[in-house]
């Protein structure tokens, strides 16, 4: 998130380079081997396996305090912050861990910068001017009080990104996974502690979540300044900067709207729900979405980022396609597990951990795993593998027509104001635009879904046999809830035992 391949068989397997850089000071060694993706890999998943497990400890007190209405104005607070954030460096952040000199990946991190406080400052004039409306057409007139922080949180966590992609650049993922668990501990940590003291609103979910962020930039920030001062500064030309931008205006041009148009169309279903429904819905809704987003958080987001900055090398050398096809199947090894247990139990879970009320909560979750399957084994690696291969163009393409997709599923189900035809049509219309941007990751870097599904199938047979064997448990002999986690828990442990002691691939790609 490389290489010499050894092809052997039809089988592909990568050495990797772990002291690889972009810039010129630091070129690959092709001595080295596929353990260092395992170690970059573990790096970061060393803090986000911690910041999962933190944020997945407190969440049960946090909706034990905050009710789904409070959840649900907080969640469309941060849909808003989501949709501006995302093109607050106008994508140049993506952008560089590409160039060959560290001088120039310095002015595009500039540029970055000089672009977040335009779009800061955008944001800004327009909460000034409309927040009333805007809270008025949301359905959500708590929400007024709070918007004027949304340009505070846009700046946060736009400058995040962008050291977050220069540190990649350096390949110092330890101190990134160190950031992670910092933030997750303070602002899950002050949510609670706000909950406790009887500070028992939207503002509170804010507060934790802007000091968190906030906590998390800082700390990169001063590891930049502190080892990145003197090349940063000789990057300060204007010309430099400008050229820079010009030579990656692809970005802007082309994968800014992309992704605006991708986060739009994420957020989108907060935003609407709260329009059609209520904010007690969204709430519900947010809910059953964060959890469907652990296994993403645990692994997918960490293998993604480190596959970005091999990717770069692997295109160079003709390789790409055999790296993604690696990186899929590791991903779909790794996830369709805890995805197969949401689907099968998501309800009866959600309602012992996290409180009668998200009962509702865990049914959508169960509804969106059906799509979640395809969603996360092409979400860590669809912009990636098109920014490599340059044809941003395609996920624009793609996009546009996910966008177009969920607004008519959920104008049809606010329409007739039924939440689960609602999320139903979102599933059915993913699994469609997400097959097709699979299609097109594939295509462009040549590689080949058969060779994923012949290494995987045997395990795919065992996870639709785990998945059946649990549903009898839990909706014929009605096992006690309990018994069933538990049994789900053992399961797991077999499963990744069997697939670490077969899986050569996995033993190559992970950390241990």
């Amino acid at each position: 998130m490389l290489i010499a391949s050894i092809i052997r068989d039809g089988n592909i397997y990568y050495n990797i380079n772990s002291a690889v850089s972009m810039s010129e000071e630091s070129q690959p060694d092709n001595t080295s081997s596929t353990k260092s993706f395992g170690k970059d890999v573990g790096k970061l998943v060393s803090g986000t396996i911690v910041t999962a497990i933190i944020g997945f400890l407190l969440l049960p007190i946090i909706t034990r305090i905050f009710n789904p209405d409070i959840y649900g104005t907080f969640s469309i607070f941060i849909s808003i912050v989501g949709v501006f954030s995302v093109i607050a460096c106008m994508r140049y952040e993506m952008a560089i861990v590409l160039p060959k000199k560290d001088i120039d990946a310095g002015a595009i991190l500039l540029g970055c910068c000089i672009s977040l406080f335009g779009v800061s400052s955008i944001a800004l004039f327009i909460i000034v001017l409309f927040g009333s409306e805007i809270s008025t057409l949301l359905n959500a007139p708590e929400i007024a009080d709070y918007l004027i922080f949304v340009p505070l949180a846009i700046f946060i966590d736009g400058l995040y990104q962008a050291l977050r992609y220069w540190n990649t650049r350096k390949m110092r993922f330890g101190v990134q996974a160190t950031t992670q668990i910092l933030q997750s501990l303070s602002g899950s940590g002050l949510k609670v502690s706000f909950g406790f003291i009887g500070w028992i609103n939207t503002g509170s979910l804010i507060a934790g979540q802007l000091i968190g962020n906030g906590l998390g930039a800082l700390i990169i920030l001063f590891t930049i300044l502190k080892n990145d001062f003197h090349l940063l500064r000789d990057s300060c030309k204007a010309h430099l900067i400008r050229q820079q931008l010009t030579r990656y205006k692809k970005f802007p041009l082309i994968d800014m709207w992309a992704t605006l148009l991708n986060v739009l169309s994420w957020n989108l279903p907060v935003i609407l729900l709260s329009m059609f429904f209520s904010t007690t819905i969204t709430g519900l809704y947010a809910l059953g979405f964060t959890i469907l987003q652990i296994p993403m958080s645990l692994i997918g987001g960490s293998i993604g980022q480190v596959y970005f900055q091999r990717g770069a090398i692997a295109h160079k050398e003709g390789k790409l396609g055999h790296l993604l096809e690696d990186v899929i199947e590791l991903l779909a090894l790794l996830t369709f597990l805890p995805l197969c247990f949401i689907m099968v139990l998501g309800g009866d879970i959600f309602g012992l951990v996290f409180g009668g009320e998200w009962i509702e909560a865990g049914i959508y979750c169960q509804i969106l795993a059906v799509w979640g399957i395809i969603w996360f084994i092409t979400t860590s690696t669809s912009t990636t593998t098109l920014s490599i291969v340059e044809k941003q163009e395609l996920y624009l393409r793609f996009t546009i027509l996910n966008l177009i997709t969920r607004v008519v599923a959920l104008l049809v189900g606010g329409w007739y104001q039924n939440i689960y035809l609602a999320l139903w049509l979102f599933v059915i219309f993913g699994m469609i635009t997400y097959g097709y941007l699979l299609y097109l990751m594939f295509s462009q870097s040549k590689a080949s879904i058969f060779n994923v599904l012949k290494n995987i199938q045997a395990y795919l047979i065992l996870i639709f046999g785990v998945g059946i064997t649990f549903s009898i448990f839990n909706y014929i002999f009605r096992v006690n809830i309990i018994l069933i986690i538990v049994l789900g828990i053992i399961v797991s442990i077999i499963y990744y035992y069997i697939l670490y002691k077969s899986n050569e691939k996995i033993k190559a790609y992970l950390p241990f």
